[in-house]
């Protein structure tokens, strides 16, 4: 996973910060396995909360993707010829 945004209130030196929010990009070829590190982040925070409020929200969903194998083939022949 990735932390692909970070936005601190107040933003300011020496503030204790009232509210922090994130999100998370999740990402892994096997769908099923996805789907349960996906599941579990609500209560993972949940759990790390202490005495704040945690809200969870999913922004979108995309399951993993195979990259044609014949197109693989074809690019890593290609950068073979080129030396990279």
């Amino acid at each position: 996973f990735t932390i692909g945004r970070l936005d601190i209130a107040p933003n300011a030196p020496s503030v204790v910060a009232e509210r922090a929010s994130f999100s998370i990009d999740l990402r892994h070829p096997d769908a099923a396995v996805l789907t349960q590190l996906g599941d579990a982040v609500a209560a993972t925070c949940a759990r790390q909360a202490g005495s704040c409020e945690v809200t969870v929200t999913e922004l979108s969903c995309a399951m993993p993707q195979r990259f044609d194998a014949a197109l693989q083939a074809r690019l890593a022949g290609s950068a073979a010829r080129l030396g990279v």
